[in-house]
C-alpha cells in the first residue's frame, strides 16, 4: 500500500511538473510574440492602426515618421489623409519630412 501512495505521488509530481513547462513555454511564446514588431495597417473604412510596438519608424509621437508618411506609405486615400492630418500639415502645403 505505501508503495502505491509513493507511485501515486511520484505520478502527481510529474504531471505538475510537465504542466509546469507548458505553462512556461506558454509565457515564453507570449513574450516572443509580445517583442515581435508589428507593422500599421489601414482597415477597410480608413481608420490608421498603428500597433503599440510597432518599429519606430512609425511612431511618429517619439521622432519617428509623420502620420502623413506613414499613411501615404500604407496607399492610403487623400481623403483618408485628411482625416488624420491637418491641412496645413501636409507636405504640399509646406510640411518638410526629415
Amino acid at each position: 500500500m505505501v508503495s502505491d501512495f509513493s507511485s501515486l505521488s511520484r505520478l502527481n509530481t510529474d504531471k505538475f511538473v510537465f504542466q509546469e513547462q507548458l505553462a512556461i513555454q506558454s509565457l515564453i511564446k507570449a513574450e516572443l510574440v509580445a517583442l515581435e514588431e508589428l507593422s500599421p495597417y489601414l482597415e477597410v473604412n480608413g481608420t490608421l492602426v498603428i500597433p503599440a510596438n510597432t518599429a519606430r519608424k512609425y511612431r511618429y509621437w517619439s521622432g519617428g515618421q509623420s502620420l502623413e508618411a506613414t499613411l501615404r506609405e500604407l496607399g492610403a486615400t487623400e481623403d483618408t489623409i485628411k482625416k488624420y492630418v491637418p491641412n496645413w500639415l501636409l507636405e504640399e502645403g509646406g510640411c518638410h519630412e526629415k
